[in-house]
């Protein structure tokens, strides 16, 4: 129980530490909503949830520094998975059959 617990600790200290770099969005909560760097809203509570147009997920840095792990939060960005899935799969594909996403 421990490791699973450590294990979404983890996981959500890099959510936290992920979502910082999204914009703030004038008159929105920026604990539930902000703005990635495509300019698309994504919401807190919808990480990676592809039913929700607020969807989002890590996505490396388009310069990640080559001796820091992928996973790093360091390299990670916040991005909208509609546009995650467009850089994954190709422009006619939608987010959910996609292959592996960060």
């Amino acid at each position: 129980m421990g490791r699973l617990l450590e294990y979404f600790s983890t996981t959500e200290r890099r959510k936290r530490a992920v979502w910082t770099k999204a914009f703030v969005i004038p008159g929105y909560d920026p604990r539930h909503y902000r703005m990635d760097a495509n300019r698309r809203i994504i919401r807190y509570g919808d990480f990676a949830n592809p039913a929700s147009p607020y969807a989002w997920e890590f996505a490396r840095e388009p310069i990640a520094h080559a001796r820091e792990a992928a996973d790093n939060p360091g390299n990670l960005q916040p991005l909208n998975l509609r546009d995650l899935a467009l850089m994954t799969c190709g422009a006619d594909t939608a987010p959910s059959p996609c292959p592996s996403r960060i």
